[in-house]
This record gives structure tokens, sequence and C-alpha cells, in this order.
């Protein structure tokens, strides 16, 4: 029988005990890890604002580099239902579907919580392209850290690890001892924090699955 969409939301936003693994708990960002974000929203912004290219994007702060704020770049991608239009980054679902033939929980874990009706876009997008996961929470960076989710899925015994592209996400990953590992992009590359580097989320993945 076919769930409705409110059904859907309550069984991809719990904790269900069902799902836990001895294997590992795989949180996973969503923005650049598992799909291509900052493209999208650096020709959304170049729209309303400065020019400027992704290779600009020497900190997370895009829409600075476009003389924007946060909330002209939040009513900008509300209006053009961003999240709906990003593409699969190469190999992102085959590496989902690795991590929980391995024994992984896997968690979508996406900094989206300022912008409307984000959880349900966020699932509706992921459902349609038929990725494998076991739950999607979504933070709102305004007033709450990713780790206090992360926080959540800390289990005796059990390895928690973070898949990430932003600096304060991983550092804060740390501070709750998840390990990080960093997806490179132009934002992460010249800082120094010290932490395992790939280049795309399925070098991670398969480099985590050999070891």
């Amino acid at each position: 029988m076919e769930m409705n969409h409110a059904t859907l939301l309550r069984k991809y936003n719990s904790t269900d005990e069902r799902m836990i693994s001895s294997k590992g708990i795989a949180l996973v960002d969503s923005d650049d890890v598992l799909v291509s974000c900052a493209p999208l929203m650096n020709a959304l912004l170049n729209q309303i604002g400065g020019q400027a290219s992704v290779e600009d994007y020497t900190s997370y702060d895009f829409p600075s580099f476009h003389g924007l704020t946060n909330n002209e770049m939040k009513a900008a991608v509300d209006a053009d239902k961003t999240f709906l239009k990003m593409e699969l980054l190469p190999k992102a679902r085959e590496a989902m579907k690795l991590l929980k033939d391995n024994g992984y929980e896997v968690r979508i874990i996406t900094s989206r919580g300022a912008f409307k009706d984000a959880l349900s876009l966020t699932l509706q997008y992921y459902l349609k392209q038929d990725v494998l996961f076991d739950s999607i929470d979504i933070v709102d960076p305004r007033i709450e850290k990713k780790s206090d989710i992360y926080s959540k899925y800390l289990r005796d015994g059990v390895t928690t690890i973070l898949f990430d592209d932003s600096i304060a996400n991983l550092e804060d990953a740390l501070s709750v001892n998840v390990k990080p590992l960093c997806i490179r992009q132009p934002w992460n590359e010249q800082d120094p924090l010290k932490v395992d580097r790939f280049d795309s989320f399925y070098d991670a993945v398969t480099s985590l699955l050999s070891d």
C-alpha cells in the first residue's frame, strides 16, 4: 500500500531501533557531497547579484561573493525550488548502496533548515532518485549545531563516520568523537584542518570499505 507524504516524512525522520547496525553509522551531508549544489546556487546568485564563479568560493558564505545576504539567497532558493533541481554527483547513488550493502546505517544530515519546506523537498528528491538511506535530518544552523544531531547516533562499540565538505561541520564532528572524512571543494582546500580528504563521496566510501 502506498504511503502518503506525511507517513513518509515520519518514516524517514526516525531513529527506529530496527535500523541499529553493528557495522557502523554513516552520517552523510547532502549538498556538494551527494548532490551538485554549488553550481546551481552560483547560477541563481549570478542572476540576482554580482558575478562570481564556484572557484571563487573560498569560504562557505556563498552569497557574500555576489554582494548578497543570506536572506536574499534564501528567498531566491525558496522561490526557485532549487533543491528539486540538483543532480546527483557521479556514483553517489552507488556509494550509498555500498554502505548499506556493507551493513552501515546511512543517515543524511543537511543544513537546509533555514529554507522553506526543506525536509519535504529533500525527502521528495532522494526518494525520486532511488537513493538508499535510513533517515534524513534537517539542521537549521542559525539555532543548532550539527553535532546535536550527530550525538543522537553515537552508540557504544559502533563507529560513527561523517562525510562532509564543510570545515565547521568536520570540526563539529571531532568535538563529539565522530570520525570526519572531507570531500574536497574550493571552500575547504586551504583550511589546515588535518583530516582525510577525498575527491568524491564515492572515493571516500570505497577507501573506508577497503580498510
